[in-house]
């Protein structure tokens, strides 16, 4: 019997899980009667990934999640008495340079792949103040953490009304382009990193995967608005759709990721026209999926006749976009300030609330 035949609870992979939080959708689920109650995820949990690239990567299992199982390259933490260690302080914990160094110290200790045992977790040091100021530090770092979330909120909603007003105008007139005719390849510019190399450049440039911000480090390849269109492993959406991303400033993307910019028009149209287009058939390899770089250059996408109209009508959409990611970036870099000097005692609770006041 196939234990991933579906109606039951969802199998949690590790790549579900990203800088930016959980991803529950398009994930496999096990059979409906399949005996996992044990071994289900719980709202709370603070999850570490355990092996290769991804270490270390952690995040808190939210009160709305669907009922999943753990794969084996996921760690959950789980607190038996929220009195004595709350969850959420416990997440931001997991996030301090208390825990990454402990982490670096066992997880890249061999010549094999990254790997953190259960053993090693066991045996790390949590610093627990009352349970007063755990809720203090993690009720301030938590409204940071919300008011981020809201953006992301409303720049999914800026998203969709892009997109509603692109497929309106193409009700007005449309033409089919090559993505070569309408697109420049920038992919010679790119450079991987390994998870080993990016721990010794940290810095604050986003570093881009196919499917999204892995990391950060400290330095940039790219300064401008870039559409990054998934080249192999993420490439296909459930809808058939590709996987892509809109970025801009300072960035710096690996390889897995084809990097292209508007030729003609501009990279948000492109983003459009690409984001809705069917790439299924283009996809090749049956164990790892792949777009190359020739099959993308020669797919069809509909772009509208009136390119001025709808360039003009999306671009403050598009501005206050940019402003709210932005924002939301400026509000982890305090988020991640103020957890450094909290974790660390550096700076009292009440001292970090007077600092955070004026973006709260």
């Amino acid at each position: 019997m196939n234990e991933l035949s579906g109606g039951g609870p969802l199998f949690l992979r590790a790549g579900a899980l990203s800088e930016s939080g959980f991803s529950f959708e398009g994930l496999e689920s096990f059979a409906r009667d399949a005996e996992l109650e044990r071994k289900q995820g719980q709202p709370g949990d603070v999850v570490i990934t355990t092996k290769g690239n991804s270490i270390g990567r952690v995040g808190l299992v939210p009160e709305d999640a669907p009922a999943f199982v753990y794969s084996p390259h996921l760690s959950y933490w789980r607190s038996l008495n929220p009195r004595i260690v709350q969850p959420r302080y416990l997440y931001y914990w997991t996030r301090s340079a208390a825990f990454r160094t402990q982490m670096r110290a066992v997880g890249f200790n061999t010549d094999m792949a990254p790997y953190l045992s259960l053993r090693d977790q066991m045996q790390m040091l949590v610093a627990l103040p009352s349970s007063d100021e755990q809720g203090r530090v993690a009720g301030l770092l938590g409204a940071l953490d919300d008011k981020i979330v809201a953006n992301e909120r409303t720049v999914a909603c800026l998203d969709a009304l892009s997109s509603t007003q692109f497929e309106k105008e193409l009700t007005l007139g449309r033409r089919w382009r090559k993505v070569e005719d309408i697109a420049a390849f920038h992919n010679r510019l790119r450079i991987p990193l390994s998870a080993r190399e990016r721990e010794v450049r940290r810095g604050s440039v986003p570093y881009y995967g196919a499917a999204g911000r892995l990391d950060f480090v400290d330095a940039a390849l790219f300064d401008e608005p870039l559409l990054l269109v998934g080249e192999d492993g993420s490439v296909l959406r459930d809808d058939d759709g590709p996987v892509v991303q809109y970025v801009w400033g300072p960035s710096w993307v690996n390889n897995h990721a084809h990097v292209l910019t508007g030729q003609g028009i501009s990279t948000e149209l492109l983003l459009l026209a690409v984001r809705r287009s069917t790439v299924a058939p283009i996809v090749t390899g049956a164990v790892q999926p792949k777009i190359s770089m020739g099959k993308l250059k020669a797919h069809l996408v509909e772009i509208p006749e009136g390119l001025s109209r709808i360039e003009a009508e999306l671009s403050d959409v598009f501005r206050l976009h940019r402003s709210l990611v932005e924002e939301s970036c400026k509000l982890a870099q305090i988020r991640d300030a103020l957890l450094s000097v909290l974790m660390s005692g550096k700076v009292k609770v009440r001292e970090a609330e007077r600092a955070a006041s004026e973006v709260l």
